[in-house]
């Protein structure tokens, strides 16, 4: 029995595991909507959003909107560990920015503090990014 507990913790431990960039990204667990589902954030905890008006792996954000929420921006090493749900798409200004589920990733300056979601819904076009599955 306790074999078994302990193989269905490491199996929850990794379907977890398999929805973060290492360094990246991190996941938790949270009540939406009155569903579980697995918020995206930082490596800090802050959490990670996306914007109505991108398009499939293409950004829309910029300027003033950029200032405002930031794009999640990486760094060559950083994008090759960008998988399963994650991708990475080039912004205008040839830096790469994160995906998930083809959506561009961003954080809020509203957010100082880990757990946070004060951009969620935002405007209408603003969305935590979480992952249902």
């Amino acid at each position: 029995m306790k074999s078994m507990l302990t193989i269905a913790v490491l199996m929850a431990s990794l379907q977890v595991w398999a929805h973060v960039v290492p360094g990246v990204t991190d996941v938790r667990v949270i009540q939406h909507n009155g569903k579980k589902v697995e918020l995206i954030t930082n490596i800090k905890g802050l959490t990670l959003y996306t914007f109505d008006p991108d398009s499939t792996s293409q950004s829309n954000c910029y300027d003033a909107c950029a200032k405002a929420w930031p794009p999640v921006i990486l760094t060559d090493e950083e994008a090759r560990g960008a998988e399963d749900d994650f991708s990475v798409s080039k912004r205008k200004d040839g830096k790469l920015q994160l995906n998930f589920d083809g959506h561009p990733l961003y954080l809020y300056v509203g957010d100082k503090k880990a757990g946070e979601m004060k951009g969620d819904g935002l405007g209408g076009v603003w969305h935590i990014a979480i992952d249902e599955e």
